[in-house]
């Protein structure tokens, strides 16, 4: 009796089955796409060299950004205090230079605060930044 009722069972069918596999594919597909892939592009930065400088009564910045990520910088911005300034963007393995009018605070320490954006390949928004104190010399 028992080996009647065993074989009397049906397993899922063919379609059910097929449906499943396609779920299960898909959301390992999502899983990847957004979990996983974003972890391989980056989005950082070094300040490799900056500078407030007073020639009489301008006041100039020096600022050399060279973008150490995965993926290029689409929009940079620094701030000194009140002051803030966009700046271009930067490719992958670049370094380059910025020299702009500032308003900054003379004769003390400065914050200079850099905020890099930059877009993925698969969607997504990347931010990041740094913060670097920085003297004000005379020229």
């Amino acid at each position: 009796m028992m080996r009647k009722s065993i074989k009397k069972r049906k397993g899922i069918s063919a379609v059910v089955a097929t449906v499943l596999l396609t779920v299960i594919g898909i959301a390992g597909v999502v899983l990847f796409w957004t979990v996983i892939l974003p972890m391989f592009y980056r989005l950082d930065f070094q300040i490799t060299d900056a500078k407030l400088i007073v020639v009489d009564t301008t006041k100039k910045m020096q600022i050399e950004i060279w973008n150490t990520g995965s993926i290029d910088i689409t929009s940079l911005k620094v701030e000194i205090g009140a002051f803030s300034k966009e700046l271009g963007g930067v490719h992958v393995g670049e370094k380059r230079s910025f020299a702009e009018d500032a308003q900054f605070e003379e004769g003390k320490p400065n914050i200079i605060k850099v905020i890099a954006e930059g877009n993925a390949p698969f969607g997504g928004t990347r931010k990041t930044e740094k913060i670097i104190i920085v003297s004000p010399i005379k020229a």
